[in-house]
């Protein structure tokens, strides 16, 4: 893996290794009117750097353990052999830039890169919750003094408080303590210290205004996208502009503002970014590296509803962000490429952790051509936990490669209100010539997808193999609709598809699709259309006890051969199976290995069906314990003469590491194509 690393690094990035300029940087000890030209003399702030023009080759130092507050944007390019460096010194700890401590989440990206190219970032701790605002005001805010007052009507109310990002969302906060009036009439009056709008809800007897525990007791109520309430005869949630002196907008006793029109979203409240590279199409973009960072806090000021699948499309919170704008011309068509991330820690973040997504332009003449996609995006050896959504999203991806990578706990809960709750750890979405290999993918939840790895619609020559998934909620294997030449080999799936239907889900609603050890699905957009040329052989699937996924086969020339399907007790595999709707002429099933409680009409598909007995009693979170004796899953037979799929793009570029044939199982065994093995491999012992 290092070898690759390097290999990678050396094709993608090219990076030199001597610099023209060091510049420090030191919270803790510097100044900003120093020359930042030494240890002894840095300079202290982000905004300092994010004034400077620098060089090809210059390199930014942080001072080990200090904290920078605020958001460092990268005016400045570098070029191929001399990028940008920022990175540390004098020590081991990591220096943080954190952009939430800023009144009202000001910073929507930590670092911010905008049309700038061949930069390297290392060695950082990057933060951006937006919701933790600074608690003391600036010198210019403390001239704001004058005070204001927060109505609500609530009849039949015997408490009221207000919930605001001001006081930090503490719902027992002294300041959001309201005073009755009468006649249903509640007033909070505070004293301003900032500048920027504030946001709150009203806490009526204990009930926090929001749209997931909905207060049923308006008579009227207009929804700001998915954040908050405005409701007329009952409470109000109103912008106040301190710097204006007063409430924006007062709609208390109404169902529509002052000025008759509806509310204006600020979509920016929606948004969070660790590290945000922005192509905003101007021209060609390339060469970036990004290593060693840990990425994590990383949440909006607000969420859209989680419960809405279009909010949930439109959600881009990420730890680090690759985005390119789609082409208006032909002429102006342009994309980023040569993207090394690797060996990075990224947890808590409201979505993301390393997502590219170059979105498709509507030129019919390039939409088929590399210009319309980014191209050689690496993503090698980083580490995701308690995401709320999914570790690496490729959209718009020519050329990708993911490797070595951890993902656990996909989907997490760890910041329900402004995260999605639901993700794969990795998915695909109409992207071309991809391998993902050699990943650990455990724990993902949601009520939807959740699979270890997915292959969303319209990708073209997606290669997935040695990969170990465990405990995955939806799916063991996803592949959706319109997409060619999909090969899914060689994985290892243990305990996935567990997700049941028509309960109560932790997030809300309710999931109304089961988990399945293979989902081979016509889903796409804008119509179902089912994936041509799938091939899903020698996997390795084990269905643990108390569970039952099911199987779904909706695909043209899908092969599923030479797989191994294991069930412990209290378990049944594909119970929910459907021969009529699943099995077709396009399906060829063959040569699997079966054991324990499995529908019928699923092996009854299967033309050389063969039951196996193989003894896993290890930790099944390790896959070492599927590495069976040879003769356990061998299968006897005569070699049977198949049409290997071929990865088109195997040997070449960022893939010459990957061969178009598998030549060594899970385990590193060579394959000896005279001997037909079941499942993902074998033990050499």
């Amino acid at each position: 893996m290092a070898n690759l690393c390097v290999l990678a690094f050396a094709i993608v990035v090219s990076s030199a290794t001597s610099a023209e300029t060091i510049y420090y940087v030191s919270s803790s000890l510097g100044n900003d009117q120093n020359n930042g030209l030494s240890k002894e003399a840095p300079w202290s702030s982000l905004k300092k750097i994010s004034s400077q023009t620098f060089e090809p080759g210059d390199v930014i130092k942080f001072k080990s353990g200090d904290t920078f507050f605020g958001s460092l944007d990268i005016n400045s390019s570098g070029q191929s052999g001399k990028p940008i460096v920022f990175t540390k010194y004098g020590g081991d700890l990591l220096p943080v830039i954190d952009a939430s401590s800023q009144n009202n989440g000001e910073h929507v990206a930590a670092i911010m890169i905008q049309d700038q190219d061949h930069i390297e970032i290392s060695h950082l701790n990057i933060r951006n919750h937006r919701k933790h605002g600074q608690s003391k005001p600036s010198i210019n805010e403390k001239s704001i003094q004058q005070s204001t007052n927060f109505y609500v009507k609530a009849p039949k109310a015997r408490t009221v408080r207000m919930h605001s990002n001001r006081f930090g969302w503490d719902k027992n906060h002294p300041k959001g303590k309201a005073k009755y009036l009468g006649d249903n009439l509640w007033v909070v009056s505070i004293q301003p210290s900032w500048r920027k709008s504030a946001r709150y809800k009203w806490i009526v007897d204990g009930e926090i205004e929001n749209l997931r525990n909905d207060i049923r007791r308006g008579l009227c109520r207009y929804r700001i996208a998915t954040g908050s309430i405005v409701s007329g005869n009952d409470f109000a949630n109103r912008a106040w502009d301190p710097g204006l002196g007063d409430i924006k907008e007062d709609v208390a006793g109404r169902c529509s503002f002052s000025s008759g029109a509806n509310p204006k979203i600020d979509y920016s409240d929606f948004k969070a970014f660790g590290i945000f590279v922005k192509n905003s199409g101007k021209r060609f973009l390339e060469g970036y590296e990004f290593h060693n960072l840990t990425v994590e806090k990383i949440y909006p000021l607000r969420m859209r509803n989680n419960q809405n699948e279009q909010a949930f499309v439109d959600n881009m919170v990420s730890g680090i962000r690759f985005e390119t704008l789609p082409a208006k011309s032909k002429k102006d068509a342009v994309n980023t490429k040569n993207i090394l991330v690797h060996n990075n820690l990224i947890r808590e973040t409201g979505r993301f952790g390393i997502a590219a997504r170059h979105k498709s332009s509507k030129i019919k003449s390039i939409s088929n051509e590399p210009v319309d996609y980014d191209q050689n995006f690496i993503v090698i050896n980083n580490k995701c936990e308690n995401l709320g959504g999914s570790c690496v999203l490729m959209s718009g991806i020519w050329e990708g490669l993911l490797e070595g990578n951890t993902f656990i706990k996909s989907g997490a809960m760890v910041e329900p209100s402004v995260s999605v709750n639901r993700g794969s750890g990795a998915w695909f979405f109409r992207s071309k010539n991809v391998v993902a290999q050699h990943n650990t993918a455990a724990l993902s939840r949601g009520h939807n997808d959740s699979a270890g790895i997915h292959v969303d619609y319209n990708n073209e020559n997606i290669l997935v193999q040695y990969n170990f998934t465990f405990n995955n909620e939806g799916y063991g294997t996803e592949i959706l609709g319109a997409n060619k030449n999909i090969i899914w080999r060689y994985n290892i799936s243990v305990g996935d598809g567990t997700r049941v239907v028509n309960v109560p889900r932790p997030e809300g609603g309710r999931s109304i699709n089961p988990g399945r050890t293979i989902h081979v699905s016509d889903f796409a957009k804008p119509y179902r259309t089912k994936s041509e040329d799938v091939f899903i052989y020698n996997n390795t699937y084990l269905v643990t006890s108390e569970s039952s996924p099911g199987i779904e086969l909706k695909a043209k020339n899908l092969s599923v051969w030479n797989n191994l399907f294991l069930v412990q007790d209290d378990a049944f595999l594909a119970q929910n199976f459907n021969k009529r709707s699943n099995s077709s002429s396009d399906i060829f099933v063959k040569n699997n290995g079966f054991s324990g409680m499995i529908s019928t009409e699923f092996i009854a598909l299967d033309k050389e069906p063969i039951f196996v007995n193989v003894d896993y009693e290890k930790i099944i979170s390790n896959p070492k314990t599927f590495a069976f004796k040879k003769e356990k899953v061998s299968t006897g037979n005569k070699p049977v003469k198949r049409n290997q799929p071929s990865f088109p793009s195997a040997g070449k570029g960022i893939f010459s590491h990957i061969s178009d044939y598998p030549r060594k199982d899970f385990f590193g065994n060579a394959i000896d194509y005279d001997v037909n093995i079941l499942g993902a491999g074998f033990s050499s012992n």
